[in-house]
């Protein structure tokens, strides 16, 4: 039998995404009926009467959902369903018969059918639903796919990743920055990757081949702070027993990167800018000062002008550091980059924690861009080390993700919301969204009942025990009175 293009009617609404089918059956009827139902809803659809066509078939094209007879001649649709899983695992197949059983039910989900449907259909439209469910699964996949692809052959902007307008932006302001000798300032919140901006300058620069030093005020000891800068000469206190030179220049020829700059004591702060006015640094001790030749680039995440009007940042060093001014935006701020950085993350960690998973289910995607990431970039390679240690498949699944992570996606604005959402089949959306209700309900009536268990389920008008286990369910319990 030839193959069959299903008729296409013109709706009002037509699917975002229409899917590819395949329906497989010796009853012409029901080929027809599948035809069409498909077709209403604006879906290709091919059709075959035998097992072997189909097959012939695939060898030349693709398709998203197979739907299989199981009883057939010359091939069953139990061994179609193993060829096509054998060469072409990706597709989604549904099995139908007239002679359902629970042993052949349980041996087509074995062999990798995603559903089973009995005939005669008491509604069309319930086993076209099932069908779309199938398609739902098979675009997310594929979106899954691509996103690793992307991540495979897409060069990483010196160790960043980030295909979002924000982050073409930093891209292209480095590549604009790096080959004057001006000192940069880089804006942004905790874990956003500002020292590697610093390093991205760096290694475009001509100084490239020489050090990149980088000074973090805070895990400098206050009482080392003046020696560990700027060196010292043997003999200069107790303890001083040779000569040393201090990090500022150790970073001759190269870029000094001082992180959160903010932090830094007024008393360095004007020695800091003698070096940058006169090209010099004096070690502790020593009777001349030292020609030194360095760029600088800073990181804060605090407002810079406020902390000068505050008095606690010198205006004439701030007007020096801040010639090139970038913000670095955060995690939340440039959502559509949260997939490329998880397989890159899951690879890394992979190799690290010598894992054998190598992919990440699609609802863990959606989840993770649905949250509102307050430690950026950090935090999510945190989240998928953490995850990647208890997952026991070879895919990282939604059970192996921080409930933290999982459970908070209600911060997000609304658009936001609505984007997370839509990746979602409907059933796991409407879930989640109602997972996120009652998760909000529960806090807010804990609140105004000072956890009071008892007040809080009569307020809901529930039954005490029952409440308590919906509070159990999403890790609420109290554990103050009850």
């Amino acid at each position: 039998m030839t193959k069959q293009e299903g008729t296409r009617e013109e709706l009002p609404t037509p699917p975002k995404k229409p899917g590819r089918f395949m329906i497989v059956d010796d009853e012409t009827m029901i080929l027809n009926v599948w035809r069409q139902a498909l077709g209403r809803e604006g879906h290709n659809v091919v059709v075959f009467d035998n097992g072997l066509d189909a097959l012939d078939y695939l060898q030349t094209e693709s398709i998203d959902v197979a739907i299989l007879d199981h009883m057939m001649p010359k091939l069953t649709g139990l061994e179609l369903l193993k060829q096509i899983k054998s060469h072409w695992p990706d597709i989604e197949v549904i099995m139908m018969t007239g002679y359902a059983s629970i042993e052949t039910a349980l041996e087509a989900m074995k062999t990798g059918a995603h559903d089973y449907l009995q005939k005669p259909f008491e509604q069309i439209q319930a086993a076209v639903h099932t069908a779309e469910k199938a398609l739902e699964r098979k675009q997310l996949i594929d979106r899954n796919k691509e996103l690793e692809q992307r991540l495979e052959f897409t060069e990483h902007y010196q160790g960043m990743i980030g295909t979002s307008p924000k982050m073409k932006e930093v891209f292209n302001i480095i590549e604009q920055v790096a080959k004057f000798d001006a000192t940069c300032m880089v804006y942004g919140e905790t874990g956003t990757g500002k020292e590697r901006v610093a390093k991205a300058i760096h290694n475009k620069s001509e100084r490239s081949q020489a050090p990149f030093v980088a000074i973090v005020f805070n895990s400098i000891p206050e009482n080392l702070l003046e020696s560990t800068l700027f060196g010292y000469r043997k003999g200069a206190f107790t303890g001083a027993n040779r000569d040393q030179i201090g990090l500022i220049e150790s970073a001759h020829g190269g870029t000094l990167f001082i992180d959160e700059v903010g932090d830094m004591p007024l008393s360095v702060q004007v020695k800091l800018l003698r070096v940058l006015q006169e090209g010099e640094v004096q070690r502790v001790g020593d009777m001349k000062a030292t020609k030194v030749d360095i760029r600088v680039v800073t990181a804060t995440h605090k407002n810079m002008e406020k902390e000068v009007r505050e008095g606690r940042f010198r205006e004439d060093l701030y007007f020096r550091l801040n010639l090139i001014e970038m913000e670095l935006p955060p995690l939340r701020e440039r959502i559509e980059d949260v997939p490329l950085l998880a397989h890159h993350f899951l690879r890394i960690n992979a190799e690290k924690y010598r894992k054998e998973v190598h992919r990440i289910d699609p609802e863990v995607i959606a989840v993770l861009q649905a949250y509102h990431w307050p430690g950026n970039v950090r935090q999510l390679e945190h989240t998928i080390a953490r995850a990647l240690i208890f997952e026991t498949s070879d895919t990282l699944r939604i059970q192996s993700i921080s409930k933290e992570v999982a459970q908070n996606t209600s911060e997000l604005p609304a658009v936001q919301q609505t984007n997370y959402l839509t990746q979602l089949p409907f059933r796991d959306a409407k879930q989640r969204i109602v997972q996120q209700f009652e998760r909000q309900y529960l806090q807010q009536l804990l609140v105004d009942n000072e956890d009071n268990i008892s007040q809080a389920a009569r307020v809901a008008e529930m039954d005490r025990a029952n409440f308590r286990r919906l509070l159990k369910k999403h890790d609420l319990l109290p554990s103050a009175r009850v």
